[in-house]
């Protein structure tokens, strides 16, 4: 991944590492954009801010569709009108700013993960914004994300490789039907009425368990047998 974010022009930099740069509300990075791809935190974040169900945002605000290269299941922001803006941007003021996705709150960082599991950051060349005042990654990240965004990160990070790796190596087995299950796997098993990091936390470990059913059963088999075991988990934990 060093060499790779290299190559692209970019150079890795770690959470100790300094920059320079001062969001003065401009706007101008929520137009022009067709590329943020929003993960199950985002998901779940905006939709507590707005109080809608999974359905109603990507009817209203997004789209679903398999990434060419990760082959995963994708969800991103649809944009609105000739200045392609992101459907959040009203008056050139970001509607779910406190709940805003990963991608616009880590502006100007992008972030990419290794296989090891490290994250790397890597400052984008921007125009907008201000370069008065200096903060280590780690500030400007924490500052945004907090514990939990962090940690969420982490998990979205674990479940994206397992399952793109597990695709990478089956293509030839991923039904219509069986992307339809990751998808629910991946975004729809989330109550706003619990904690984001403990339902993650769970969502890995149901993706690590179908992955290993579908050794030997087909997909809607292997998914019964999933919500069986789950169910039993959830009834001795509810005894115990």
């Amino acid at each position: 991944m060093y060499n790779k974010l290299r190559k692209m022009g970019y150079e890795p930099m770690s959470e100790k590492s300094k920059m320079r740069f001062r969001c003065d509300g401009c706007g101008e990075c929520c137009k022009n954009r067709e590329d943020i791809i929003l993960n199950a935190y985002d998901i779940f974040r905006i939709r507590k801010k707005l109080d809608i169900t999974l359905e109603e945002l990507i009817q209203k605000y997004a789209a679903v569709y398999i990434g060419p290269t990760s082959k995963m299941p994708l969800i991103r922001l649809l944009p609105v009108g000739e200045e392609k803006r992101c459907p959040f941007l009203f008056l050139n003021k970001c509607i779910v700013h406190e709940a805003k996705p990963t991608i616009c709150g880590l502006f100007p960082l992008g972030r990419a993960y290794t296989e090891k599991k490290e994250v790397l950051y890597f400052l984008q060349d921007v125009s907008c914004g201000e370069r008065d005042n200096t903060q280590t990654v780690g500030e400007w990240v924490s500052g945004f994300l907090g514990e939990e965004g962090i940690q969420c990160g982490k998990y979205w990070n674990y479940m994206v490789i397992r399952l793109g790796n597990w695709i990478h190596q089956n293509e030839n087995k991923c039904t219509e039907e069986l992307y339809n299950i990751f998808f629910i796997l991946l975004y729809a098993n989330y109550d706003l009425q619990h904690s984001i990091e403990q339902q993650m936390e769970i969502a890995c470990k149901c993706i690590d368990k179908y992955i290993e059913l579908l050794d030997e059963h087909d997909a809607g088999q292997a998914l019964e047998l999933l919500f069986e075991e789950m169910s039993e988990k959830e009834s001795s934990v509810g005894q115990s």
